[in-house]
């Protein structure tokens, strides 16, 4: 058996579905099948139970699968060590994030990072937190940008950033109120606890951390809008719909001084780490030291 069909197998696991494996690796169903079969033949055992549904790892299988992450896995690391080694080697560095994060951590360095790494084909996996770390723990990305720090058994993790909320609110709801000067003042939020709001879905990390500043501050907010993205949010801050929660990095690069007040937060869980998280054992590749240092180094 060869790598291309551990592979085959590992997908068949995840999607529990031959048809869709057959898809994602652009083979034929019969042919994924005879592949399995020719293994199942070899070891004298079955991989899969074809009875239930969706298929299931037999005992047998449950075994072979997580000794072919581990041939695989160690392939990769072995390939990403011999690359920092050849010069002038085509690589390619995985990393995955929300669309936030990719926008305000990751692409202010990439053109530093190509002029230093120009060998490095990089591949950008925007999605939500949670789907993000099962790639991570699935093998399908290299690095992860979560906020989430709790599993060092599976996970190694480097500070990146240290997110700071900012309340953006538009100018309207802002008169009238005594509030401090300057592009950014520090506030207690209970000072804005009867307008409106847009928020983040509550299933999103900021959306459910708005919910508990918020609640820090002793009210409910009047969420009229919810929506995923802070671009959207802050689009809708401009056009006076309400106000709502931005980060410090969206704040600095997409702030509207003509439409929209900004505070930072007094009082309240108000800074979050931002890490860069990668599996135990994982081989830190030249490419991603040289990702990390920029972005340390971007928003210190």
């Amino acid at each position: 058996m060869n790598f291309k069909q551990l592979s085959y197998i590992i997908t068949i696991a995840e999607e529990q579905s031959f048809t869709a494996a057959a898809a994602k690796h652009f083979v034929s169903q019969p042919s994924l099948s005879l592949c399995v079969h020719n293994i199942e033949e070899e070891l004298g055992t079955t991989l899969f139970d074809r009875s239930t549904s969706p298929i299931s790892l037999t005992k047998a299988g449950e075994v072979y699968v997580e000794w072919a992450k581990t041939v695989v896995m160690t392939k990769q690391q072995t390939e990403l060590q011999i690359q920092d080694i050849v010069v002038e080697k085509r690589t390619n560095l995985r990393i995955g994030a929300s669309l936030e994060r990719i926008r305000t951590l990751v692409a202010p360095v990439m053109y530093k990072f190509s002029k230093l790494r120009p060998y490095c084909h990089i591949d950008i996996f925007e999605d939500q937190n949670a789907r993000i770390q099962l790639m991570l723990e699935n093998g399908d990305i290299d690095l992860a940008l979560s906020t989430n720090n709790e599993n060092a058994i599976l996970y190694s993790s480097i500070p990146i950033y240290d997110e700071i909320p900012v309340l953006a609110v538009p100018v309207q709801y802002c008169k009238g109120i005594d509030l401090p000067g300057g592009e950014c003042p520090s506030i207690n939020l209970e000072i804005f606890k009867s307008i409106p709001y847009i928020s983040l879905s509550a299933e999103q990390t900021y959306g459910s951390y708005f919910r508990l500043c918020c609640a820090k501050s002793g009210f409910v907010p009047d969420i009229r809008v919810v929506c995923r993205m802070l671009n959207c949010l802050h689009d809708l801050v401009i056009e006076g719909v309400g106000a709502g929660l931005v980060t410090t990095a969206f704040y600095r690069r997409h702030h509207d001084f003509e439409h929209v007040r900004y505070f930072y937060l007094n009082d309240l869980p108000a800074e979050r780490t931002i890490y860069l998280l990668y599996r135990n054992g994982y081989y830190l590749s030249e490419d991603a030291k040289t990702l990390i240092t920029l972005m340390q180094e971007h928003h210190a």
